[in-house]
């Protein structure tokens, strides 16, 4: 486990200019296959780039994305989940490192607020929202201990200095949730598209055998974690109703608790491996996006959800459910893509086989993706954190 007196580290700075410029840390449970981690890491991977020493603070090293930490970032465990020893921890650090910023995840950022208040540090703290909280804390999405949590810890919140969402939806959301002012919240959106997805997107056909028949049919895929909030079930209901009419294959991306039941309700749907599977998480999801033929997206409910926006940049047609928040605001109320009611299996797969009969072209989907560029998000973390004059050249706010 790495100490403050002699952190580990995967490099030092290169050079004095890197040296003179303010450090900002970024603070995680772990780097975790998800969403949120992803996110982090390519806000961290970017800050470094363009010369900004970067810190990640983990409580734990662990989880799928630890290979892909950059050697310019500084990486320190905490060594514990504990909220009793991630606290004094963090304090120190505050005190010795004295980083320009913090950004976290909302989850965690109330005990880096508490760290920062206790140490009297001059640390500016951002606190990122990334889902709707109404929904993924309400009685019927986690235990009603873990909501009452969260409704303690909502005093802490005004001690952030700014409070991010990753669209307005979410925005909107967690002032209500959390009775918060709305003006101090700010919109920024993910850091989706990168130059390293773009090339990742062109490594070639995925040696997944959909994509190699010779009786070469349209192929659906679906990404995320099996989870309930992305309602995969919906998917897979309207997909053994479209394939009627139009004959095709179906892949699902990711990893999850519910793997075992969307195994049992393919098989109850007729689904067999020539025409479904389920292929598990993928470190390249973006080569599938570029040589399927529709994303969908069919969560209840999302953030800002990334694998839409990186379909796009890959130049997949796309359909999504209408849920909240973030596919209406991604694909401007339909202008690229179809939205279709949350959990209607039936609109869905009409959805679906209108998009496969008359596709857009891909590279008008190319082009909105890349509204979700990375450098655009990193511009407005710069500023929002006091640090504009550093960020990328050209890139838009």
């Amino acid at each position: 486990m790495e100490t403050l007196t002699e952190p580990e580290t995967n490099s030092t700075p290169a050079s004095d200019e890197i040296a003179r410029a303010p450090r900002v840390a970024f603070y995680l449970p772990s780097l975790a296959g998800g969403g949120a981690e992803r996110t982090i890491l390519k806000l961290a991977a970017r800050f470094s780039e363009i010369g900004i020493p970067t810190d990640l603070v983990l409580a734990k090293v662990k989880g799928a994305y630890t290979g892909d930490v950059p050697e310019a970032i500084r990486v320190l465990e905490i060594g514990s989940t504990s909220v009793k020893q991630r606290l004094p921890w963090l304090m120190k650090y505050l005190r010795r490192e004295r980083p320009h910023a913090m950004i976290t995840a909302l989850d965690h950022g109330n005990v880096a607020g508490i760290a920062k208040k206790l140490s009297l540090s001059r640390t500016r703290v951002i606190y990122t929202i990334r889902n709707q909280l109404s929904l993924e804390l309400g009685p019927n999405r986690v235990a009603k201990e873990q909501a009452r949590s969260f409704h303690i810890a909502k005093r802490f919140f005004r001690w952030a200095d700014a409070v991010v969402g990753v669209s307005d939806g979410v925005c909107d959301d967690f002032a209500d949730f959390a009775d918060f002012p709305r003006h101090r919240i700010q919109t920024i959106y993910n850091p989706i598209v990168t130059p390293l997805l773009l090339e990742q997107a062109e490594a070639g056909v995925p040696d997944h055998p959909f994509f190699h028949r010779e009786d070469r049919q349209p192929i659906i895929v679906g990404a995320g974690r099996l989870s309930s909030q992305k309602n995969f079930p919906c998917l897979m209901k309207a997909f053994a109703k479209m394939r009627r009419e139009m004959p095709s294959r179906l892949l699902i991306l990711g990893k999850g608790e519910l793997l075992e039941k969307l195994e049992s309700l393919g098989k109850d749907l007729g689904l067999g491996p020539d025409d479904f599977d389920l292929p598990g998480f993928q470190a390249n999801p973006y080569r599938y996006f570029r040589h399927a033929d529709l994303f969908v997206l069919s969560s209840n409910f999302e953030g800002l959800p990334g694998a839409l926006s990186e379909a796009l940049a890959c130049g997949c047609p796309v359909v999504s459910t209408d849920c909240p928040s973030g596919p209406r605001e991604i694909l401007e109320d339909g202008r690229w893509g179809e939205l279709v009611p949350v959990d209607d299996p039936d609109a869905l797969a009409a959805a679906m086989l209108r998009t496969l009969r008359n596709p857009p072209k891909r590279e008008i989907c190319r082009a909105r993706g890349m509204a979700f560029s990375q450098d655009r998000s990193v511009a407005n973390y710069l500023k929002i954190i006091g640090l504009g004059q550093f960020a990328p050249e050209n890139s838009p706010s």
